[in-house]
């Protein structure tokens, strides 16, 4: 299952509380080596990206017309074309 963490560079809030005031911030997380990495909000796709060789992805939400609280949520899909569900 991937994971999904708020980027240092966009976390405009106290260091570590997942807060930010970018329309487009910077998402990172863990995934399996080479997944190709989804990231959405409810069922709307708001950016992509390809996990490295070391299982790490790291993209920028696009299309994020509105600040407030969001909720953001991560699929992969590896190289067997297997995509897994959401993440939590």
């Amino acid at each position: 299952m991937p994971t999904l963490f708020l980027a240092a560079a966009s976390d405009t809030g106290l260091p570590g509380d997942g807060r930010t005031t970018d329309r487009t911030p910077l998402l990172t997380g863990t995934a399996d080596p080479g997944a190709f990495v989804r990231i959405f909000e409810g069922d709307m796709l708001r950016g992509a990206g390809r996990a490295d060789a070391n299982g790490i992805w790291t993209a920028e939400v696009v299309d994020n017309p509105r600040l407030g609280e969001r909720t953001f949520r991560v699929s992969q899909t590896d190289a067997q074309g297997n995509t897994s569900a959401l993440s939590d």
